[in-house]
């Protein structure tokens, strides 16, 4: 990378743009100044924002801008190129960048003060070679780690430590709020909430073996996030948007999958199939076929799901081997292990979402590919159909025909050895419900 491409230029217009409609963000984190702008017009326009803010003014204008770029000495003559018709274009444009939360604001000067850290680095860096590659050059180790340590000094206090002993009131404060700010939902089936519930900074995993209903679990979560007013990003790694449709529609209408493929249902079940439509036209849902994911396209279509249509639930069906990696286990290891970082760390963590997956399990109901995903997910359920003699031994039918166990938990309990939650699979209509739960036979 060349030094001129050391820089963050969208994340230069965007502080620019937000402190304009957002002067209160600038208290938020005031460790940037004009010089940690790369481009020196960018510097002078924050230089001239941050001034009318000190100053009290809340009306950030063209005409207040220019006032100050044109009577303070440090400027004047030196933003020659900032004209009023840029700076109308820049207000302008301000609707397009601006962000409007003090998280995003951070985001940004921390992304400028990296870069500007680089940028610093890489100057001194070029005078240390410098210093090396004179053979008149004393005291060569000492001028090193000195001119490193002064770049260090000067950017330590971007990310400073604090003592968390002192903020305990305020952290639980934040916890307590969680609740009330909807942080936890649900599953849509309620023995699976006493061991975790859904949740924001969290990578919850469905592991199943072939054909044991993943898919249709996490199309029924889809269904009962929208009727809980959540709006849902699931991208499908295995069947496009018509087939999922009419799932959908089988699950919501219920009837039979075959009826509606087939377009052979009566009259009475046109009515629900129609009314089936009406909701999923009346919630939004985006769905998305990827047959091959990748963790920056994962990336790239939540954060275009979050920020265009305030998608805050990311589903992916499921995380399966890269096409790219198929042939090598320890790289397709590592990549479905990324996978479940990114859904946790990325879009779950950093960008505050609820993340929802499913993965390939073996017979035993160990992870096929990776142990990582069970290292970086949250929580683990693993799916199983029941065999006949244990319908049988749970008390027949009614008792369900499969069966759930959450094998890996970082919020709660684990399921002991013998204890499942008992589900029905009605593949026919694409639903899960809870059915009845065979009474477990205490140990004592």
């Amino acid at each position: 990378m060349k030094y001129d491409e050391i820089c963050n230029l969208p994340a230069e217009a965007g502080i620019i743009a937000t402190l304009i409609t957002h002067p209160e963000f600038y208290f938020s984190n005031d460790l940037i100044t004009p010089h940690h702008f790369f481009n020196k017009e960018n510097g002078f326009l924050f230089y001239a924002i941050s001034e009318l803010i000190k100053r009290g003014t809340t009306n950030i204008d063209v005409y207040n801008i220019t006032m100050v770029l044109e009577s303070d000495k440090a400027t004047i003559g030196e933003a020659k190129g900032i004209t009023a018709e840029s700076l109308f274009e820049l207000v302008e444009l301000n609707k397009e960048v601006c962000r409007d939360t003090v998280e995003e604001y951070t985001m940004l000067v921390e992304s400028v003060l990296e870069m500007s850290m680089r940028r610093d680095v890489y100057k001194k860096l070029q005078e240390c070679e410098r210093w090396v590659c004179n053979d008149g050059e004393e005291n060569i180790q000492s001028k090193i780690y000195s001119a490193i340590e002064s770049i260090v000094c000067d950017y330590q206090d971007v990310h400073p430590l604090k003592l968390t002993s002192g903020q305990t009131k305020e952290i639980w404060k934040r916890i307590t709020r969680k609740v009330a700010d909807g942080d936890f939902i649900d599953f849509m089936l309620s023995e699976m909430n006493k061991y975790a519930k859904l949740s924001r900074k969290g990578c919850f995993v469905i592991a199943a073996n072939e054909k044991r209903g993943k898919s249709i679990f996490l199309m029924n979560e889809l269904i009962d996030l929208l009727k809980k007013g959540k709006k849902v990003l699931y991208i499908d790694t295995e069947i496009d948007t018509d087939e999922f449709i009419m799932r959908c529609i089988a699950h919501l209408a219920q009837v039979d999958f075959k009826k509606i493929e087939e377009q052979t249902y009566n009259a009475e079940e046109k009515t629900r199939i129609d009314d089936a439509l009406l909701f999923l036209e009346d919630h939004e849902f985006i769905h998305e076929n990827h047959p091959i994911l990748t963790t920056d396209s994962l990336i790239s279509i939540a954060k275009q799901a979050k920020h265009k249509f305030n998608v805050d639930v990311v589903i992916v069906d499921y995380l399966k081997s890269n096409n790219e990696f198929s042939m090598d286990a320890f790289k397709n290891s590592a990549y479905m292990g990324k996978m479940t970082d990114v859904l946790k760390n990325i879009l779950g963590t950093k960008e505050d979402m609820f993340t929802l997956t499913a993965v390939q399990a073996n017979p035993d109901g160990s992870i096929a590919d990776s142990k990582k995903i069970i290292r970086n997910c949250t929580s683990l359920f693993y799916l199983e159909r029941k065999s006949e003699s244990q319908i049988l031994a749970d008390g027949g039918k009614e008792y369900g025909n499969m069966y759930m166990r959450c094998v890996a938990n970082r919020r709660g309990m684990l399921s002991g050895d013998k204890d499942y939650i008992s589900l029905t699979l009605d593949g026919n209509k694409c639903t899960f419900y809870v059915s009845k739960q065979p009474t477990s036979e205490s140990p004592f």
